[in-house]
């Protein structure tokens, strides 16, 4: 079974129906424990609680021809099996999306990070991510609350050594860490301490600390009200723009009415 190209055999295209048939010819258990094999791929065949995954039907879409691919594991991160197959498809749609389709720019983005840390193999899924990418036309990022979120050991030390950009929003907690983390400079330092932010004033606006290379700077980030009121996500005020949206079914006319005297 080739996992980088989901064959099976003579380049057949590889069904759990295709394994178990040739698995259970097996006699010679020296390198393969057969009746737990089997036991666990009769889950995916016939009444198998996951053998809805394998079923036959049309196929209208391919990931490929997709500009946005989202994989939510929450779900399933207290369930190995499912948990594999999800990283399977992952590793699938990045080969089919990004490294093989070099003359468009690929973007693998790791949200909730500190949340899929908690996944077996995920860290060093992201490694072999962060190595890879570079020579395939595509950027990789991972977004954390906190860099003590990802943990000191040589794996994250890897993807830290291969990021290339880094921001930093405001954080009241200090940057100490990150600045050790992350190898930055004293004047990279005094930058971070320097962003503020300004929520309340009659022109909105947050700062962010930004560094490329050796080069870095803050920059203030200041959008149009209704821009801002699209992405408001404090209670009160995000609770009176869906009531608005409920009443009159308008996204645009709720933050209207919601930004109006």
């Amino acid at each position: 079974f080739d996992l980088d190209s989901g064959t099976y055999g003579k380049g057949n295209a590889v069904s759990p129906n295709h394994i178990l048939r040739d698995a259970q010819s097996v006699t010679d258990n020296t390198f393969l424990d057969r009746k737990r094999f089997l036991h666990i791929l009769s889950e995916y065949v016939g009444s198998g609680i996951y053998s809805y995954l394998f079923q036959p039907g049309v196929q209208n879409y391919r990931l490929e021809d997709k500009r946005l691919i989202i994989f939510e594991l929450d779900e399933v991160r207290d369930n190995k099996e499912i948990l594999g197959i999800m990283l399977k498809l992952i590793k699938t749609a990045v080969q089919g999306s990004i490294w093989s389709q070099r003359e468009e720019k690929g973007i693998i983005l790791f949200d909730e990070f500190a949340k899929q840390l908690k996944f077996p193999n995920v860290l060093e899924s992201v490694e072999f991510y962060y190595q890879a990418i570079r020579k395939q036309n595509g950027a990789i990022g991972i977004i954390l609350q906190s860099i003590n979120q990802l943990p000191a050991n040589s794996t994250a030390a890897s993807i830290l050594e291969n990021t290339q950009v880094i921001y930093s929003l405001r954080n009241e907690k200090g940057y100490e860490e990150l600045v050790h983390r992350l190898k930055l400079s004293s004047h990279d330092h005094n930058q971070l301490k320097s962003i503020t932010n300004n929520l309340s004033g009659k022109r909105k606006y947050t700062e962010v600390f930004i560094k490329i290379g050796k080069e870095s700077n803050v920059y203030r980030l200041e959008v149009p009200p209704e821009a801002y009121a699209a992405y408001l996500t404090d209670g009160k005020e995000n609770e009176a723009i869906l009531r608005n949206y409920q009443e009159n079914g308008d996204m645009q006319k709720a933050i209207q009415e919601f930004l109006s005297p």
